[in-house]
């Protein structure tokens, strides 16, 4: 990680280096003195396991997107695209959509 991204990572940007470990794999000495080297500082680097993950106190998101907002963004979509072809692609429809409030 670089303290200023649009700069190069130099011992003097770098905010901390992370190295993540999935078992049984371990930091070796001398990629821990590598490390160090390339940060120029111990207080740098950061080792992570996956037990250090917080992953299970997230709630999963649903992935299902109501039919709703499916119809509504299709209609959407259907209109944007046959404005910037310049009504080459078939009209949409004009019909009222459940739903979806006009806006003009």
């Amino acid at each position: 990680m670089v303290k200023d991204a649009s700069k190069a990572p130099t011992q003097d940007n770098i905010k901390q280096i992370v190295e993540m470990k999935f078992p049984p794999d371990t930091l070796t000495t001398r990629q821990r003195d590598a490390y160090v080297l390339i940060a120029g500082d111990d207080k740098k680097l950061a080792t992570l396991e996956p037990t250090d993950c917080d992953c299970q106190s997230e709630k999963p998101k649903d992935p299902n997107i109501p039919i709703e907002e499916l119809g509504a963004a299709a209609a959407v979509a259907a209109w944007v695209a046959y404005i910037l072809s310049r009504g080459r692609m078939p009209r949409p429809p004009l019909k009222p959509i459940p739903g979806l409030v006009p806006v003009f």
